[in-house]
């Protein structure tokens, strides 16, 4: 996202909420990157499992 669209917002002039549009657009990205991770995450069969599992041994733990 960082690099592949950077040539297609390297423009001369636009400027959004005060800000050059490359530096807002890498802003964005940067707030947005976790955003998708996770999204990612939730999807991912493997990373639920680990956090079933996770979750599991927090509920043992708080049980003694």
């Amino acid at each position: 996202m960082f690099c592949g669209l950077l040539p297609f917002t390297n423009r001369v002039d636009p400027v959004v909420l005060g800000m050059p549009f490359l530096l807002f657009w890498l802003l964005l990205a940067t707030l947005l990157a976790p955003v998708f991770v996770r999204l990612a995450a939730k999807g991912d069969p493997v990373w639920a499992a680990a956090r079933r599992r996770e979750q599991g041994r927090q509920r043992g733990r708080d049980a003694r």
